[in-house]
């Protein structure tokens, strides 16, 4: 993690990731750069779960699930995030993300008709929950279980919630 670490704090200093509104487009790229990071580091790396062969051979969103597994979170596309949510009903949430992202940077005619399709509010919205892969990620490597401050499904800086991977299963 420690070198990664340099690279993940490049990302996290950059405008583009820390201003969505400004530049949302460029901040879901940054996001999924910086998830495809945490994703190899979890997977291969810390945790062993696959290795370097397998985690290539899958694509971009099925990595992204694994970390999300591996950070005890659910792959369903938080109910608060209701924009993104309708857009893709039936999507997990690495799924929806890398599906927007996909439509960004890869500007056939097709993908440009799809990215006119996303609102803003969507794009923000595939954002923040990236924010939110990807501070847990950044938690869990570095061995922390304490509170958070759940950017997703609790805002209020007062009440903040446990890391998943620290609650016990009958709490």
């Amino acid at each position: 993690m420690r070198a990664s670490g340099f690279q993940l704090e490049d990302l996290f200093q950059s405008k583009s990731l820390s201003n969505p509104v400004l530049y949302h487009d460029v901040a879901l790229i940054n996001a999924q750069m910086a998830l495809e990071l945490l994703s190899y580091v979890a997977l291969v790396e810390e945790s062993s779960a696959m290795t370097a062969e397998e985690f290539d051979a899958r694509r971009a969103y099925e990595r992204f699930e694994k970390l999300v597994i591996w950070c005890r979170l659910p792959l369903s596309i938080p109910p608060s995030l209701s924009d993104l949510k309708l857009c893709f009903p039936r999507a997990s949430g690495p799924e929806a993300i890398t599906t927007i992202r996909n439509s960004i940077m890869h500007p056939t005619k097709a993908n440009r008709e799809k990215r006119q399709a996303y609102s803003i509010y969507v794009v923000y919205e595939a954002w923040q929950l990236s924010m939110h892969y990807i501070e847990l990620a950044m938690l869990k490597l570095m061995g922390y279980s304490g509170p958070y401050h759940n950017r997703i499904t609790n805002p209020s800086a007062f009440y903040p919630d446990l890391v998943p991977w620290a609650i016990k299963p009958n709490e």
